[in-house]
């Protein structure tokens, strides 16, 4: 698939993030809003890719008639209520900073209000719906602590472990979910960034080398320096094939930020990681979806890697399916586990995910509890709870 084959509602939609981006008029912007325009569905893929704040700037610029007047005006409650949030939980994140220093835990904060601050210059303008935190293994378990002590608790896992699940449970995921009985958003605990260790081979003391701080209302928050910023965020919307622009709009602004000085050294070192593919596939789709730069290094990399070629065309694919309910073997099914085959090229990624699919999810363990002498038999009861999940359960 080609953005070409859009369909009218998406293309508004990337127009809407091309415009606001550039922070000056489109030519033709107006043009491209037909008769037969279907604004119900433009608002629900603003909700969708939850770009509700984006898409309400480029509108209310154009001339009255243009847009739907009653679409415009759910789009302008839709916009001040992410504001609201966002800078709701804005305030949370510089209130647990606070909390986590006086505890003398370091810790390293990203996406939700840093990347507000850091890409957008503004909280209120990305949609966010949770905080995310990430600590030293070793400081796991006093992190909890804190958050426990400050009237939090744990809603994933929410049942009590016992010592081999919860050994199993930390060696295959790569957080906890908090949520408070008085505060906006839940807050996303992690020991590393991803499941997969392979996504991200890199050890926390690396990370934190090279942090810096961002300032959140009157609080200093440290989170990445960005060039691992921008390899975090192109991982994160990779594995989840680019499915909200909001992701891609993210990749968008650091293009324009030029934060990346070097994008030969850079490729260089992503390639040693094994990550080529999926930092190529987020700078060629914001450059094709959202028109920035392409640098020469990347182009290269596609055109030599077939492999690519293809990530790019599925993502595509995905992007303006309608969202929804994935059904087993079904096109979309398929390219979502081909996409997911491909992301890296390193023997790690594909042995843990041959383990993982394997091994119990957390539903399993939490539906059928075992003694921890029993533990291996979740082995055994893997390929029913699979199919009870995707045949059963979904009818």
């Amino acid at each position: 698939m080609t953005i070409s084959q859009f369909p009218p509602e998406l293309s508004l939609l990337t127009t809407c993030l091309r415009q606001f981006n550039r922070e000056a008029p489109i030519d033709g912007f107006e043009k491209r809003i037909g008769k037969g325009m279907d604004w119900h569905l433009f608002f629900q893929l603003v909700e969708r890719h939850r770009v509700a704040v984006q898409a309400y700037h480029s509108l209310k610029r154009l001339p009255q008639g243009h847009v739907d007047p009653h679409i415009l005006n759910r789009l302008k409650n839709q916009s001040g209520l992410v504001v609201q949030r966002s800078l709701a939980i804005t305030a949370q994140l510089a209130s647990l900073a606070q909390q986590f220093d006086d505890a003398r835990i370091p810790f390293l904060a990203f996406k939700g209000p840093i990347a507000g601050y850091d890409l957008y210059g503004n909280p209120g303008v990305r949609q966010m719906r949770d905080l995310d935190i990430l600590v030293d293994p070793d400081q796991l378990t006093r992190a909890e602590t804190v958050l426990r002590e400050r009237g939090y608790h744990r809603t994933v896992p929410d049942f009590t472990m016992t010592a081999r699940q919860f050994s199993y449970y930390k060696k295959n995921q790569h957080h906890f979910v908090y949520a408070h009985p008085e505060k906006t958003c839940v807050v996303e605990l992690h020991w590393r960034l991803f499941n997969n260790p392979a996504l991200l081979p890199m050890e926390y003391r690396t990370l934190w080398q090279h942090k810096r701080e961002i300032k959140v209302g009157h609080q200093r928050v440290r989170t990445f320096g960005p060039e691992h910023t921008f390899l975090i965020l192109s991982i994160h919307g990779s594995k989840h094939h680019w499915n909200r622009l909001f992701w891609l709009n993210d990749i968008a602004r650091l293009m324009r930020k030029e934060v990346i000085s070097d994008w030969s050294e850079f490729i260089e070192r992503v390639k040693g990681m094994g990550l080529e593919r999926m930092v190529a596939e987020a700078v060629f789709l914001s450059h094709r979806i959202l028109g920035t730069s392409l640098p020469e290094p990347v182009r290269q990399i596609i055109s030599g890697d077939s492999v690519i070629q293809k990530m790019i065309h599925r993502s595509l694919f995905l992007i303006a399916s309608p969202e929804g309910r994935i059904f087993p073997f079904s096109r979309a099914y398929w390219y979502i586990r081909w996409h997911k085959t491909y992301l890296v090229q390193n023997i790690r990624y594909h042995l843990w995910y041959a383990g993982m699919n394997a091994g119990p999810r957390l539903g399993d363990m939490k539906n059928v509890p075992l003694p921890d002498p029993l533990f291996p038999l979740y082995y055994l009861i893997r390929p029913f709870t699979w199919f009870n999940r995707f045949f059963i359960q979904r009818k």
